[in-house]
């Protein structure tokens, strides 16, 4: 939920705790005057809001719920509708379930109302949300990252906690990698950053990580790509590479392993959230 509008509501702008989160931070809400108002979120341990509040702290909405997210009681101090549940869910108010993108979800039953639409994949049992609706979660996603909240990695694409992943090419979604995943991989590893900076290559600064059996390494815009290849991945944004040290390959935007040299661009993967 990136932004929502209707005849009986403001139109509300959403802003999440990161770029590749579904945990709410606050909400910009735009009344039929123009007037903006900021809506803050304070959620619970998986993510789910508690209580929603304004700039000076007055608590608007406020809500309880069970384990599986079934509401015990729901206050509006004011005029204010919030529809946010577990991460990546939206209130049906005239069904009371849960919209969770590719199907619904019952918080009356703590299962989905819909199977799997990834199969077995996400478990044998098709109807479950999660083993634990505290520290578990379900958003949508394709493969790993590190859910900085509870300091544990999880897999997007059934919303469970695993290990660290050891190949950070696991890290990787649509063809693109976040530096906080790149990060806590490393740190997570006892990687140290190697990085030496190059202000007349690489003005915005980067970062290297090499462990054992990968190397990781990213950068800001390229300003020799700029002029030599204007439509490449370093010409338009932060970028990294990210290396097998024990055959040479490098990981690619298209999801496969190859030799640097026979696909460069494709071999300098889009870098969100670096700064740089």
């Amino acid at each position: 939920m990136i932004q929502e509008t209707g005849p009986n509501h403001p139109t509300s702008l959403y802003i999440y705790t990161d770029q590749n989160s579904y945990e709410p931070l606050a909400r910009i809400d735009t009344d039929g005057n123009q007037e903006q108002h900021i809506r803050y979120f304070h959620t619970d341990l998986n993510g789910c809001p508690e209580e929603l509040t304004d700039e000076n702290g007055k608590i608007l909405w406020e809500c309880s719920f069970q384990l599986w997210g079934k509401r015990i009681h729901e206050i509006e101090h004011e005029s204010v509708e919030q529809n946010l549940r577990y991460q990546g869910q939206y209130l049906d108010r005239e069904t009371g379930l849960h919209y969770n993108t590719f199907r619904y979800y019952d918080p009356d039953i703590g299962r989905f109302t819909q199977p799997d639409p990834i199969g077995l994949l996400g478990g044998f049992n098709l109807y479950q949300y999660a083993p634990n609706g505290l520290t578990w979660v379900d958003p949508l996603g394709l493969s790993c990252s590190f859910n900085s909240k509870s300091n544990r990695w999880r897999n997007n694409e059934t919303g469970r906690f695993t290990k660290r992943p050891t190949d950070p090419s696991e890290l990787v979604r649509n063809g693109r990698v976040n530096k906080a995943d790149i990060d806590a991989w490393a740190t997570q590893g006892g990687i140290p950053n190697t990085w030496h900076a190059d202000p007349n290559r690489f003005p915005k600064g980067g970062f290297k990580y090499e462990g054992e059996g990968y190397k990781v390494h990213g950068h800001g815009m390229n300003p020799v790509a700029q002029s030599k290849w204007p439509t490449s991945n370093s010409a338009n944004g932060p970028t990294a590479r990210i290396t097998n040290t024990t055959n040479k390959q490098s990981y690619r935007t298209d999801g496969t392993w190859g030799k640097f040299d026979s696909d460069r661009n494709a071999a300098h993967i889009p870098l969100d959230g670096s700064g740089y």
